[in-house]
Protein backbone atom coordinates (compact mmCIF):
# COMPACT_ATOMS: atom_id res chain seq x y z
CA UNK A 1 0.00 0.00 0.00
CA UNK A 2 1.12 2.93 -1.10
CA UNK A 3 0.17 6.07 1.50
CA UNK A 4 0.78 10.08 -0.02
CA UNK A 5 0.66 12.62 2.23
CA UNK A 6 0.28 16.11 0.71
CA UNK A 7 0.42 18.62 3.39
CA UNK A 8 3.48 20.79 3.23
CA UNK A 9 3.28 22.30 6.63
CA UNK A 10 5.71 18.91 7.80
CA UNK A 11 9.00 19.94 8.80
CA UNK A 12 11.34 17.57 6.78
CA UNK A 13 14.28 17.98 9.26
CA UNK A 14 15.28 14.00 10.80
CA UNK A 15 14.49 15.10 14.49
CA UNK A 16 11.04 16.97 13.70
CA UNK A 17 9.82 14.59 11.78
CA UNK A 18 10.63 11.49 14.04
CA UNK A 19 8.54 14.02 17.00
CA UNK A 20 5.44 15.10 14.98
CA UNK A 21 5.03 12.21 12.31
CA UNK A 22 6.58 9.37 13.55
CA UNK A 23 4.02 7.98 16.27
CA UNK A 24 1.15 8.65 14.08
CA UNK A 25 2.52 6.79 11.29
CA UNK A 26 3.48 3.86 13.39
CA UNK A 27 0.04 3.54 14.99
CA UNK A 28 -1.77 3.57 11.01
CA UNK A 29 0.62 1.62 9.35
CA UNK A 30 0.36 -1.17 12.22
CA UNK A 31 -3.54 -1.08 12.39
CA UNK A 32 -3.25 -1.98 8.71
CA UNK A 33 -0.59 -4.76 9.21
CA UNK A 34 -3.07 -6.44 11.87
CA UNK A 35 -6.06 -5.98 9.82
CA UNK A 36 -5.02 -6.53 6.42
CA UNK A 37 -1.33 -8.19 7.05
CA UNK A 38 0.32 -5.85 4.41
CA UNK A 39 3.92 -7.17 3.36
CA UNK A 40 4.70 -3.61 2.27
CA UNK A 41 3.16 0.05 3.28
CA UNK A 42 4.57 2.97 2.42
CA UNK A 43 4.08 7.18 3.20
CA UNK A 44 5.32 9.44 1.11
CA UNK A 45 5.67 13.31 1.20
CA UNK A 46 5.96 14.57 -2.49
CA UNK A 47 4.75 18.01 -1.58
CA UNK A 48 7.17 18.85 1.89
CA UNK A 49 9.60 15.64 1.68
CA UNK A 50 10.17 14.70 -1.96
CA UNK A 51 12.89 12.47 -1.07
CA UNK A 52 11.68 10.47 2.66
CA UNK A 53 9.68 7.73 3.00
CA UNK A 54 8.38 6.24 6.10
CA UNK A 55 7.80 2.23 5.83
CA UNK A 56 7.88 -1.32 8.21
CA UNK A 57 11.97 -1.40 8.60
CA UNK A 58 12.13 -5.51 9.64
CA UNK A 59 12.11 -5.57 12.80
CA UNK A 60 9.18 -6.82 15.42
CA UNK A 61 7.67 -5.72 19.18
CA UNK A 62 5.64 -8.56 20.90
CA UNK A 63 1.79 -8.50 21.06
CA UNK A 64 -0.49 -10.44 23.02
CA UNK A 65 -1.44 -12.62 19.05
CA UNK A 66 0.13 -10.77 16.00
CA UNK A 67 3.36 -9.55 16.51
CA UNK A 68 4.02 -5.29 15.91
CA UNK A 69 6.69 -4.04 13.41
CA UNK A 70 8.69 -0.78 13.64
CA UNK A 71 8.77 1.63 11.56
CA UNK A 72 11.57 3.62 9.90
CA UNK A 73 12.02 7.16 8.30
CA UNK A 74 14.29 6.00 4.90
CA UNK A 75 15.57 8.07 1.52
CA UNK A 76 14.28 7.72 -1.43
CA UNK A 77 17.75 5.30 -2.57
CA UNK A 78 17.70 3.28 0.38
CA UNK A 79 13.83 2.19 -0.08
CA UNK A 80 13.66 -1.01 -2.45
CA UNK A 81 17.02 -2.33 -0.31
CA UNK A 82 14.75 -1.66 3.10
CA UNK A 83 11.38 -2.74 1.56
CA UNK A 84 13.24 -6.23 0.82
CA UNK A 85 14.42 -6.15 4.31
CA UNK A 86 11.17 -5.83 5.86
CA UNK A 87 9.56 -8.98 4.21
CA UNK A 88 12.47 -11.25 4.68
CA UNK A 89 11.44 -12.48 8.47
CA UNK A 90 7.67 -11.90 8.41
CA UNK A 91 7.12 -15.50 9.13
CA UNK A 92 9.62 -15.41 12.71
CA UNK A 93 6.74 -15.64 15.29
CA UNK A 94 3.76 -15.20 12.78
CA UNK A 95 0.68 -17.41 14.27
CA UNK A 96 -0.36 -20.32 12.13
CA UNK A 97 -2.89 -22.64 12.65
CA UNK A 98 -2.01 -26.04 11.68
CA UNK A 99 -4.16 -29.48 11.43
CA UNK A 100 -1.96 -32.73 11.54
CA UNK A 101 -4.14 -35.88 12.10
CA UNK A 102 -3.23 -39.51 12.76
CA UNK A 103 -2.95 -41.60 9.73
CA UNK A 104 -1.14 -44.31 8.46
CA UNK A 105 1.64 -44.09 7.08
CA UNK A 106 1.98 -40.55 6.96
CA UNK A 107 1.09 -39.03 10.05
CA UNK A 108 1.43 -41.57 13.25
CA UNK A 109 3.48 -41.63 16.76
CA UNK A 110 5.63 -44.56 16.54
CA UNK A 111 8.88 -42.22 16.03
CA UNK A 112 11.38 -43.78 18.19
CA UNK A 113 13.32 -44.76 14.97
CA UNK A 114 13.44 -42.39 13.18
CA UNK A 115 16.57 -40.80 14.82
CA UNK A 116 18.25 -42.91 12.77
CA UNK A 117 18.01 -41.49 9.45
CA UNK A 118 17.69 -37.88 10.25
CA UNK A 119 17.95 -35.02 13.16
CA UNK A 120 14.17 -34.75 14.19
CA UNK A 121 12.98 -32.93 17.00
CA UNK A 122 9.49 -34.28 17.74
CA UNK A 123 8.29 -31.64 19.81
CA UNK A 124 7.83 -29.44 16.65
CA UNK A 125 5.43 -32.18 14.67
CA UNK A 126 3.58 -32.69 18.53
CA UNK A 127 4.61 -35.91 18.36
CA UNK A 128 3.78 -37.39 14.75
CA UNK A 129 6.53 -38.89 12.25
CA UNK A 130 5.73 -39.89 8.94
CA UNK A 131 5.85 -38.26 5.58
CA UNK A 132 3.68 -35.53 5.86
CA UNK A 133 4.60 -34.52 9.66
CA UNK A 134 8.44 -34.20 8.80
CA UNK A 135 7.38 -32.33 5.70
CA UNK A 136 5.69 -29.90 8.36
CA UNK A 137 8.59 -30.50 10.17
CA UNK A 138 11.51 -28.50 8.06
CA UNK A 139 8.48 -26.44 6.80
CA UNK A 140 8.36 -24.92 10.26
CA UNK A 141 11.89 -25.30 11.17
CA UNK A 142 12.63 -22.72 8.40
CA UNK A 143 9.80 -20.13 8.45
CA UNK A 144 9.70 -20.53 12.34
CA UNK A 145 6.25 -19.63 12.75
CA UNK A 146 4.77 -19.54 15.58
CA UNK A 147 2.70 -22.64 15.97
CA UNK A 148 -0.64 -23.67 17.29
CA UNK A 149 -2.20 -26.97 16.64
CA UNK A 150 -5.92 -27.66 16.28
CA UNK A 151 -6.74 -31.04 17.44
CA UNK A 152 -10.35 -31.82 17.81
CA UNK A 153 -12.81 -34.42 16.20
CA UNK A 154 -14.56 -32.33 13.94
CA UNK A 155 -10.89 -31.42 12.32
CA UNK A 156 -8.79 -34.86 13.06
CA UNK A 157 -10.42 -36.25 9.11
CA UNK A 158 -10.30 -35.31 5.51
CA UNK A 159 -13.83 -34.27 5.11
CA UNK A 160 -15.71 -33.48 1.84
CA UNK A 161 -18.32 -31.55 0.66
CA UNK A 162 -22.37 -32.41 0.90
CA UNK A 163 -25.06 -29.88 -0.33
CA UNK A 164 -22.51 -27.26 0.03
CA UNK A 165 -20.88 -27.63 3.25
CA UNK A 166 -17.89 -29.48 4.05
CA UNK A 167 -16.53 -31.28 6.59
CA UNK A 168 -13.39 -32.16 8.19
CA UNK A 169 -10.26 -30.26 8.25
CA UNK A 170 -11.14 -29.46 4.67
CA UNK A 171 -14.42 -27.30 6.12
CA UNK A 172 -11.76 -26.43 9.06
CA UNK A 173 -9.71 -24.46 6.45
CA UNK A 174 -12.58 -23.13 4.02
CA UNK A 175 -14.31 -21.80 7.64
CA UNK A 176 -10.39 -20.30 8.32
CA UNK A 177 -10.73 -22.20 11.53
CA UNK A 178 -6.92 -23.34 10.73
CA UNK A 179 -4.35 -21.95 7.73
CA UNK A 180 -3.07 -24.88 6.60
CA UNK A 181 -4.14 -28.71 6.93
CA UNK A 182 -0.96 -30.94 6.47
CA UNK A 183 -2.44 -34.22 5.85
CA UNK A 184 -1.64 -34.86 2.10
CA UNK A 185 -4.63 -35.12 0.10
CA UNK A 186 -5.84 -35.44 -3.48
CA UNK A 187 -5.49 -32.66 -5.76
CA UNK A 188 -9.03 -31.89 -6.73
CA UNK A 189 -11.66 -29.63 -6.91
CA UNK A 190 -13.43 -30.06 -3.66
CA UNK A 191 -15.24 -26.95 -3.73
CA UNK A 192 -15.09 -23.36 -6.46
CA UNK A 193 -13.14 -21.25 -3.36
CA UNK A 194 -11.67 -21.50 0.52
CA UNK A 195 -9.02 -22.85 0.03
CA UNK A 196 -5.64 -23.39 -1.92
CA UNK A 197 -3.47 -26.46 -2.96
CA UNK A 198 0.66 -25.95 -2.07
CA UNK A 199 3.15 -27.48 -4.37
CA UNK A 200 1.94 -30.98 -4.88
CA UNK A 201 4.65 -33.50 -2.92
CA UNK A 202 3.61 -37.19 -4.02
CA UNK A 203 1.21 -38.97 -6.38
CA UNK A 204 -0.63 -41.55 -5.95
CA UNK A 205 -3.61 -44.03 -7.33
CA UNK A 206 -7.31 -45.13 -6.23
CA UNK A 207 -7.12 -48.52 -6.50
CA UNK A 208 -8.83 -51.28 -4.99
CA UNK A 209 -7.81 -54.49 -2.82
CA UNK A 210 -9.53 -57.19 -1.29
CA UNK A 211 -8.36 -61.19 0.68
CA UNK A 212 -5.60 -63.15 -1.04
CA UNK A 213 -6.86 -66.24 -2.23
CA UNK A 214 -6.70 -69.25 -1.14
CA UNK A 215 -3.63 -71.65 -2.13
CA UNK A 216 -4.00 -74.36 -3.84
CA UNK A 217 -2.23 -77.54 -2.63
CA UNK A 218 -0.21 -78.95 -5.83
CA UNK A 219 0.04 -82.87 -4.75
CA UNK A 220 -3.74 -82.60 -3.22
CA UNK A 221 -5.73 -84.42 -5.65
CA UNK A 222 -3.46 -87.60 -6.40
CA UNK A 223 -2.64 -88.13 -2.97
CA UNK A 224 -5.92 -87.70 -1.51
CA UNK A 225 -7.97 -89.42 -4.12
CA UNK A 226 -8.55 -93.03 -2.37
CA UNK A 227 -8.59 -92.55 1.26
CA UNK A 228 -8.08 -89.15 2.92
CA UNK A 229 -6.54 -90.28 6.02
CA UNK A 230 -4.17 -92.10 4.86
CA UNK A 231 -2.63 -89.75 2.00
CA UNK A 232 -2.63 -86.49 4.00
CA UNK A 233 0.19 -86.42 5.52
CA UNK A 234 2.14 -86.83 2.59
CA UNK A 235 2.84 -82.95 2.13
CA UNK A 236 6.49 -83.42 1.91
CA UNK A 237 5.77 -83.85 -2.15
CA UNK A 238 5.25 -80.42 -2.43
CA UNK A 239 6.15 -78.49 0.96
CA UNK A 240 9.78 -77.43 -1.02
CA UNK A 241 7.84 -75.78 -3.87
CA UNK A 242 6.89 -72.09 -4.09
CA UNK A 243 2.89 -71.41 -2.92
CA UNK A 244 0.44 -71.41 -5.57
CA UNK A 245 -2.97 -69.60 -5.22
CA UNK A 246 -6.08 -69.79 -7.01
CA UNK A 247 -5.88 -66.70 -9.60
CA UNK A 248 -6.07 -62.84 -7.95
CA UNK A 249 -7.77 -59.96 -9.98
CA UNK A 250 -6.07 -58.11 -12.45
CA UNK A 251 -8.07 -55.83 -13.66
CA UNK A 252 -11.11 -54.00 -13.45
CA UNK A 253 -12.76 -55.94 -15.90
CA UNK A 254 -11.94 -58.94 -13.39
CA UNK A 255 -13.74 -56.81 -10.80
CA UNK A 256 -16.91 -56.47 -13.03
CA UNK A 257 -17.17 -60.03 -14.13
CA UNK A 258 -16.83 -61.19 -10.58
CA UNK A 259 -19.86 -59.28 -8.85
CA UNK A 260 -18.37 -58.55 -6.05
CA UNK A 261 -19.17 -55.92 -3.34
CA UNK A 262 -16.73 -52.81 -3.67
CA UNK A 263 -16.74 -50.57 -0.49
CA UNK A 264 -15.52 -47.49 -0.19
CA UNK A 265 -16.02 -44.15 2.32
CA UNK A 266 -18.17 -40.87 1.03
CA UNK A 267 -14.57 -38.56 0.25
CA UNK A 268 -13.42 -41.44 -2.21
CA UNK A 269 -16.82 -41.82 -3.88
CA UNK A 270 -16.29 -37.63 -4.43
CA UNK A 271 -13.10 -37.99 -5.64
CA UNK A 272 -14.49 -41.06 -8.44
CA UNK A 273 -17.23 -38.38 -9.89
CA UNK A 274 -19.67 -41.08 -8.60
CA UNK A 275 -22.77 -39.09 -8.29
CA UNK A 276 -22.18 -37.67 -12.13
CA UNK A 277 -21.88 -41.02 -13.84
CA UNK A 278 -23.69 -41.71 -16.41
CA UNK A 279 -26.01 -44.25 -16.23
CA UNK A 280 -27.45 -44.84 -19.98
CA UNK A 281 -23.25 -46.29 -20.45
CA UNK A 282 -22.02 -49.95 -19.37
CA UNK A 283 -18.48 -49.46 -19.58
CA UNK A 284 -16.29 -51.08 -16.88
CA UNK A 285 -15.16 -48.58 -14.94
CA UNK A 286 -18.99 -46.68 -14.66
CA UNK A 287 -20.53 -50.43 -14.20
CA UNK A 288 -18.38 -50.64 -10.75
CA UNK A 289 -19.20 -46.90 -9.71
CA UNK A 290 -23.43 -47.82 -10.05
CA UNK A 291 -22.15 -50.92 -7.78
CA UNK A 292 -20.24 -49.07 -4.78
CA UNK A 293 -21.24 -49.09 -1.69
CA UNK A 294 -20.56 -47.24 1.32
CA UNK A 295 -19.23 -48.20 4.39
CA UNK A 296 -21.68 -48.04 7.81
CA UNK A 297 -20.51 -45.02 10.33
CA UNK A 298 -19.51 -48.05 12.94
CA UNK A 299 -17.36 -49.73 10.21
CA UNK A 300 -13.39 -50.39 10.67
CA UNK A 301 -12.80 -49.49 7.19
CA UNK A 302 -11.30 -52.88 6.32
CA UNK A 303 -11.67 -56.11 4.40
CA UNK A 304 -12.99 -58.55 5.75
CA UNK A 305 -14.58 -61.26 3.73
CA UNK A 306 -13.21 -62.96 0.41
CA UNK A 307 -16.19 -61.66 -1.67
CA UNK A 308 -15.54 -58.02 -0.78
CA UNK A 309 -12.63 -55.19 -2.09
CA UNK A 310 -12.51 -51.55 -0.83
CA UNK A 311 -10.69 -48.89 -2.71
CA UNK A 312 -7.63 -47.12 -0.94
CA UNK A 313 -4.81 -45.29 -1.82
CA UNK A 314 -2.37 -47.64 -3.39
CA UNK A 315 0.73 -46.79 -1.63
CA UNK A 316 -0.29 -45.87 1.48
CA UNK A 317 -2.99 -48.98 1.90
CA UNK A 318 0.66 -51.65 0.50
CA UNK A 319 2.89 -50.61 3.64
CA UNK A 320 -0.65 -50.50 5.88
CA UNK A 321 -1.19 -54.13 4.98
CA UNK A 322 2.35 -55.22 5.67
CA UNK A 323 2.11 -54.12 9.15
CA UNK A 324 -1.47 -54.75 9.95
CA UNK A 325 -3.03 -57.33 8.01
CA UNK A 326 -0.87 -60.27 7.99
CA UNK A 327 -1.39 -63.62 8.83
CA UNK A 328 0.38 -65.59 11.65
CA UNK A 329 2.82 -66.65 9.38
CA UNK A 330 3.55 -62.81 8.27
CA UNK A 331 2.65 -63.44 5.00
CA UNK A 332 -0.06 -60.14 3.37
CA UNK A 333 -3.50 -61.32 4.41
CA UNK A 334 -4.62 -58.56 1.44
CA UNK A 335 -3.43 -57.30 -2.24
CA UNK A 336 -4.16 -54.40 -3.91
CA UNK A 337 -5.83 -54.79 -7.61
CA UNK A 338 -3.18 -53.84 -10.08
CA UNK A 339 -5.32 -51.73 -12.97
CA UNK A 340 -6.53 -48.81 -10.60
CA UNK A 341 -9.52 -46.47 -10.93
CA UNK A 342 -7.26 -43.38 -11.13
CA UNK A 343 -4.58 -41.44 -10.62
CA UNK A 344 -3.90 -37.97 -8.47
CA UNK A 345 -1.02 -35.68 -7.35
CA UNK A 346 -0.82 -35.10 -3.49
CA UNK A 347 -0.62 -31.77 -1.73
CA UNK A 348 -1.70 -29.25 1.18
CA UNK A 349 -4.65 -27.08 1.64
CA UNK A 350 -4.05 -23.22 2.89
CA UNK A 351 -7.02 -21.10 3.77
CA UNK A 352 -7.64 -18.47 0.25
CA UNK A 353 -5.73 -15.25 1.28
CA UNK A 354 -2.58 -16.95 3.38
CA UNK A 355 -0.44 -14.60 3.17
CA UNK A 356 2.89 -16.39 3.13
CA UNK A 357 1.19 -19.01 0.55
CA UNK A 358 3.70 -17.82 -2.71
CA UNK A 359 6.63 -18.13 -0.12
CA UNK A 360 5.30 -22.24 0.94
CA UNK A 361 4.68 -23.05 -2.11
CA UNK A 362 8.27 -22.16 -3.81
CA UNK A 363 9.81 -24.04 -0.64
CA UNK A 364 7.44 -27.34 -1.11
CA UNK A 365 8.91 -27.16 -4.97
CA UNK A 366 12.36 -26.87 -3.76
CA UNK A 367 11.58 -30.04 -1.74
CA UNK A 368 9.64 -31.85 -4.35
CA UNK A 369 13.12 -31.23 -6.33
CA UNK A 370 15.70 -32.47 -4.27
CA UNK A 371 13.72 -35.58 -3.68
CA UNK A 372 12.70 -35.39 0.34
CA UNK A 373 9.10 -36.48 0.31
CA UNK A 374 10.13 -39.64 -1.54
CA UNK A 375 13.01 -40.14 0.82
CA UNK A 376 10.50 -39.57 4.13
CA UNK A 377 8.28 -42.15 2.96
CA UNK A 378 10.95 -44.78 2.29
CA UNK A 379 12.86 -43.59 5.73
CA UNK A 380 9.02 -44.53 7.20
CA UNK A 381 9.18 -47.93 5.77
CA UNK A 382 12.52 -48.14 7.19
CA UNK A 383 11.53 -47.29 10.60
CA UNK A 384 8.77 -49.65 10.46
CA UNK A 385 11.33 -52.33 9.62
CA UNK A 386 9.59 -53.27 6.24
CA UNK A 387 12.42 -52.36 4.03
CA UNK A 388 11.49 -51.08 0.45
CA UNK A 389 7.71 -52.22 -0.65
CA UNK A 390 7.44 -54.89 -3.21
CA UNK A 391 4.35 -54.79 -4.94
CA UNK A 392 2.01 -58.32 -5.24
CA UNK A 393 5.27 -60.46 -5.57
CA UNK A 394 4.86 -63.27 -8.42
CA UNK A 395 5.98 -66.01 -6.53
CA UNK A 396 6.24 -66.53 -2.81
CA UNK A 397 8.34 -69.15 -1.04
CA UNK A 398 6.55 -71.77 1.39
CA UNK A 399 7.27 -71.28 4.87
CA UNK A 400 10.03 -73.66 6.70
CA UNK A 401 8.34 -76.90 8.01
CA UNK A 402 10.42 -79.19 10.36
CA UNK A 403 9.40 -82.53 8.40
CA UNK A 404 9.02 -86.03 11.19
CA UNK A 405 9.58 -89.64 9.96
CA UNK A 406 5.67 -89.90 9.63
CA UNK A 407 5.76 -87.17 7.08
CA UNK A 408 8.42 -89.04 5.36
CA UNK A 409 6.25 -91.79 4.41
CA UNK A 410 5.21 -91.34 1.55
CA UNK A 411 8.60 -90.71 -0.08
CA UNK A 412 10.37 -93.99 1.91
CA UNK A 413 7.03 -95.61 -0.06
CA UNK A 414 7.75 -94.26 -3.76
CA UNK A 415 11.53 -94.77 -2.70
CA UNK A 416 11.37 -98.50 -1.87
CA UNK A 417 8.54 -98.92 -4.74
CA UNK A 418 11.22 -97.54 -7.58
CA UNK A 419 13.71 -99.96 -5.69
CA UNK A 420 12.03 -102.93 -6.28
CA UNK A 421 9.91 -102.23 -10.10
CA UNK A 422 13.68 -101.72 -11.10
CA UNK A 423 15.41 -104.90 -9.26
CA UNK A 424 11.97 -106.53 -10.57
CA UNK A 425 12.80 -105.16 -14.53
CA UNK A 426 16.75 -106.03 -14.00
CA UNK A 427 16.21 -109.86 -12.98
CA UNK A 428 13.67 -109.54 -16.30
CA UNK A 429 16.02 -108.38 -18.20
CA UNK A 430 19.10 -111.00 -16.91
CA UNK A 431 16.65 -113.52 -17.61
CA UNK A 432 15.56 -112.56 -21.15
CA UNK A 433 19.10 -112.18 -21.86
CA UNK A 434 19.89 -115.43 -20.68
CA UNK A 435 17.38 -117.41 -22.20
CA UNK A 436 18.14 -115.46 -25.42
CA UNK A 437 21.76 -116.38 -25.29
CA UNK A 438 20.88 -120.06 -24.78
CA UNK A 439 18.27 -119.81 -28.29
CA UNK A 440 21.15 -118.40 -29.85
CA UNK A 441 23.82 -121.07 -28.48
CA UNK A 442 21.11 -123.96 -29.24
CA UNK A 443 20.84 -122.94 -32.42
CA UNK A 444 23.83 -122.87 -34.02
CA UNK A 445 24.97 -126.28 -32.31
CA UNK A 446 22.49 -127.76 -34.77
CA UNK A 447 24.46 -126.93 -37.50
Amino acid sequence: MHLIITNTNINCEQAELNGDILPIAKRLLNDLWHRYQLVYAVIEFPLACPRRFITFDGNKRPNNNLYNRTITVIEKEDLDETLKKSQNTLSDGFPLKINLFHRFPTSFKQCHKIYNYMKFDINITNGFCGMDALIMHDFIKTFKFNVTYVDNNRTNKYGYVVSGHATGSLGAVIRREIDISFNSRFIAMYMNSGFDFLNYVSSDSLCALTMIPDIVPLWQYPINMYNYKQWMAGHINYMFTTLRRYDQFRTLQDICDSNIAVYTSPGILMLLNAETVDNSTNDVFTTILKRLKLFSANSSYTVEEKNMAMIRRRIDITLEILVNHTDKDGRPSLYVINDCFRNFYLSYIVRSGFLFTSQIQDFMMRMVEAGFPEKYYKWTSFTLRLGDILHNPTSEPRLFTKITLQEQRIPFVLLISGYIVSTIIFMVEKWWSSHKLNIMQNESSQF
